[in-house]
């Protein structure tokens, strides 16, 4: 008996990242995964970046999308390049460099032993951290608890994320989730939802003073209470299916482990 084999990419959303992406490129780099930089309509300027970028990093693959979509299509069109390009996981980082790129072997490995899994990162903010945003982030997590009935998931806001793409995909195409930053949080519950096993790593942070921020704190917080409040309306409905879906990726988890178990015990089959 063989398992799949796991391929492992990384996926970056960019828009208007210019000062920050050069360095994270270069931050990645030893870690000698493929990635997939999916630029979301950014201005000129930037774009002649990261071709520049682009011709020093053979390893990158920008996609081009041709306008502004939200960081929600921006990982769509990034999944569906990736799939087509033969891989089947993607480690999710922002283009703005908060994320320690040191903990990328954490989310690769956590990928190869649990295949079926989603890995969230799970922030670990220092003394840089805007206490409005900290807080912003407790309220989230909370909301998305009701709306899971579980505290599977320990932060879903973070884009730091090892995320299997077809199931992905297949949650995309099946569930409504939002294109900008109601995203990450809306996909964290329908992948919950959907069954999939769900795993934490915490990460460090960092929020550096020259920082390029995104989010617009009327039209994004609206657009968050929104989807929060469509979230927990669906919950009474959802419930049979979420229970359902859970015992379904117990099974599976089971499954797995019993396949990994008899490839280990078998003479001469190597792992992944």
């Amino acid at each position: 008996m063989t398992t799949p084999a796991v391929r492992i990419c990384l996926l970056i959303p960019h828009y208007e990242h210019s000062d920050a992406i050069g360095s994270l490129l270069r931050r990645l780099e030893p870690h000698g995964l493929p990635c997939v930089l999916v630029d979301d309509g950014s201005s000129e300027h930037a774009r002649r970046i990261l071709r520049a970028l682009a011709q020093q990093h053979a390893w990158v693959d920008i996609v081009w999308r041709e306008t502004n979509g939200g960081q929600g299509a921006a990982k769509r069109s990034g999944y569906h390049h990736a799939v087509s390009r033969g891989f089947t996981h993607a480690v999710e980082i922002d283009a703005d460099g908060q994320h320690d790129t040191d903990d990328i072997p954490l989310f690769v490995q956590a990928m190869r032993d649990n295949p079926s899994a989603v890995v969230f990162g799970e922030p670990e903010f220092g003394d840089d951290a805007p206490s409005v945003r900290v807080w912003g982030r407790q309220l989230s997590r909370g909301l998305v608890w009701l709306a899971c009935g579980s505290m599977a998931v320990a932060d879903p806001l973070c884009g730091y994320r090892g995320m299997p793409l077809v199931a992905a995909l297949e949650v995309e195409r099946t569930s409504h989730t939002g294109d900008r930053m109601t995203h990450d949080p809306e996909f964290a519950v329908r992948l919950y939802r959907a069954g999939l096993p769900i795993l934490n790593i915490p990460t460090h942070v960092s929020y550096p003073e020259d920082g390029v921020s995104h989010f617009d704190m009327v039209r994004d917080n609206l657009e968050l209470a929104a989807t929060y409040a469509r979230l927990l309306a669906e919950l009474p409905l959802a419930a049979p299916w979420i229970l359902l879906a859970r015992r379904r990726a117990r099974e599976l988890e089971a499954a797995d482990a019993a396949a990994r178990e008899q490839l280990a015990a078998t003479p001469g089959c190597a792992g992944r």
